[in-house]
């Protein structure tokens, strides 16, 4: 029987196993290509099907418009108001979750079809052997087809790995303010909550962009150079015209030199210097020989994660807590008359730069762009009709309006923030324009000593040049200086220190006062108070009122180009020299 049942077994060639494997396994693949073509093509179609599904999301908050509008009628009703913004989050989150699933759809058709090409390529080099014992090569090649599956299957699975990791769900969850949150400094991709972002000094002008700090309690009493109520006074290593950022127990600034770019962050508390880290590759500033701007006039930003940073060389990065560089890039040399000086903006999880440059609109270098605060990856980026200019981008969040408000020759402009789309325009802008716009009582303020100042109505589309613009005034003009406003007052200030108050809602002006100080730091409104730095080395210290009361001029000790940052009852001074917290002791 042993001798009868090795003998029914055929003969097992080596040589000629191995000359068949090749067929076996070209015959497998492309077998197995087929299975990828077809998941390719039904890929393909269902993105068809979605994409098309997503256009009626392409533009999140059309729905709510109205709801909006009537909340101007019925402001108080916080009811009301949770309402719009549970119908804000539904929108969005079926905008973010169907552009999420086109996107998946769209890289995994790529994919399949890209592994379908490539086994119908390998399976056409390997050699045809199929004129002779075919029943007996049908039969390996059942066996050999899984040995194909699993070499085609590792490519699946490193495409499908890559896949996941640039599908990136944290930045869906993060759009809609879901997601996990790590421990402050740790680099997650979600964005503070509103009370975070207000108890806080984020970002250049403070959380809303326009120099307001809402329940700030500043002492009233203090002098630098007396050491009175000064809980500290710290040298800064570099030059820069930059304003601080406070997140918690951390001051931020940035400084430059001609031959590098530096961070530094500083304890709150004590006023030490905690580390300093150099970022981008050494080289000098942009810097005019007729301007007195440095490498690091751009306000740094910051949202309990990260802190971001940009010089006028146009080196790009965000640090943690700890000072690790999380992310950088180059966004290369700007064509700027006077240097690279438009401080960053945030709004979410996104940062805003607007890098308006080039000498006329029809350069066409002028961008307004957004990037993912935690990669640094460019969600969008849009063309601007505007030269060169220093305005910094204002984000508007609340639950009647969303946007990103620009100012540039000639234009203003309001954006999507989600989307970069732009929403309406108002020409009424000349010159340099340097000052930021600012927002209040359902409006918009801009200033500029060339043009004039004015206050454009919030909810246009297009162009609102003569629909929307509420009021203009042509007196006491700032070429530096952003405005300040509390809703009802609206504040210019020259670079010369004439202030002029304004009634916000027509524009009429209440009273116009000389300092006989220069300033270039833009005032910020604390305490029902108006706080203006001087390059003097003075604040100076109004009530925010229809008439002018002066309430103090206090030292400093040294000339002031930044603007205060103001947090709780203590108060950030950037000096030419030092950086100086005053607070009660």
């Amino acid at each position: 029987m042993i001798k009868r049942g090795i003998a029914s077994v055929p003969d097992f060639d080596v040589s000629r196993e191995m000359k068949l494997f090749p067929s076996a396994f070209a015959s497998a693949l492309r077998r197995t290509g087929v299975v990828f073509a077809v998941l390719a093509v039904s890929l393909a179609i269902l993105l068809g099907v979605d994409y098309s599904r997503s256009r009626a999301f392409a533009h999140p908050g059309q729905k709510i418009d109205k709801m909006r509008a009537d909340l101007a009628q019925r402001p108080q009703d916080e009811d009301f108001k949770k309402q719009i913004r549970r119908q804000d989050v539904e929108e969005r989150r079926q905008f973010f979750g169907f552009q999420e699933k086109c996107h998946l759809e769209g890289h995994g058709a790529l994919l399949f079809g890209l592994l379908a090409v490539l086994s119908w390529r390998i399976a056409a080099l390997l050699p045809e052997r199929r004129s002779q014992r075919a029943p007996q090569i049908k039969s390996e090649e059942s066996f050999l087809a899984p040995l194909a599956v699993l070499a085609v299957g590792c490519g699946l699975l490193a495409g499908l790995g890559w896949l996941g990791i640039n599908s990136r769900p944290d930045v869906l969850l993060a759009s809609m303010g879901g997601g996990e949150k790590d421990a402050p400094g740790k680099g997650d991709a979600t964005f503070p909550t509103e009370q975070e972002w207000q108890a806080n000094w984020p970002v250049f002008r403070g959380p809303r962009g326009i120099g307001v700090a809402a329940g700030a309690q500043p002492p009233a009493a203090w002098d630098v150079p007396a050491n009175v109520n000064v809980l500290w006074k710290t040298p800064v290593p570099l030059a820069g015209e930059n304003s601080p950022v406070v997140w918690g127990n951390r001051v931020f600034l940035s400084g430059a030199s001609g031959e590098k770019r530096e961070v530094f962050a500083f304890d709150a508390d004590s006023g030490k210097l905690l580390w300093r880290r150099e970022v981008g590759e050494a080289r000098p500033p942009v810097k005019d020989a007729s301007s007195d701007v440095t490498g690091a006039a751009a306000t740094m930003a910051v949202d309990g994660r990260r802190v971001y940073a940009i010089f006028a060389t146009g080196d790009l990065a965000a640090l943690d807590f700890e000072g690790k560089v999380v992310w950088s890039k180059s966004l290369g040399k700007p064509d700027v008359m006077y240097g690279f000086a438009s401080s960053l903006a945030m709004f979410r999880n996104l940062l805003i730069l607007q890098r308006d440059q080039g000498s006329s609109a029809e350069d066409g270098k002028s961008v307004l762009m957004a990037l993912e605060s935690a990669t640094g990856r460019q969600v969008w980026s849009v063309k601007r009709p505007v030269p060169n200019s220093w305005s910094t981008p204002v984000a508007i969040d609340t639950p009647e309006c969303a946007e990103i408000v620009t100012c540039g020759k000639p234009w203003v402009m309001g954006y999507d923030p989600l989307t970069g789309q732009e929403k309406w325009r108002a020409e009424c802008l000349d010159g340099e324009v340097a000052p930021s716009p600012v927002w209040g009582c359902g409006m918009v303020f801009v200033a500029n000593e060339g043009a004039k100042a004015a206050g454009i109505r919030l909810g246009g589309k297009g162009d609102v040049t003569k629909t929307h613009i509420a009021w203009s005034f042509d007196e006491g003009l700032p070429d530096i200086i952003s405005p300040v406003t509390d809703g009802k007052l609206l504040f210019l200030t020259t670079s010369q220190g004439q202030v002029t108050c304004l009634n916000a809602a027509d524009g009429v002006k209440l009273w116009q006062q000389e300092l006989n100080e220069s300033a270039r730091s833009s005032p910020v409104i604390a305490g029902n108070r108006v706080w203006l730095a001087t390059t003097k080395g003075n604040m100076h210290v109004f009530a925010a009122a229809p008439q002018f009361k002066p309430q103090g001029k206090i030292s400093i000790g040294e000339p002031v180009d930044a603007s205060p940052a103001f947090v709780g009852k203590r108060i950030y001074i950037r000096g030419r020299n030092n950086l100086v917290c005053v607070g009660e002791k």
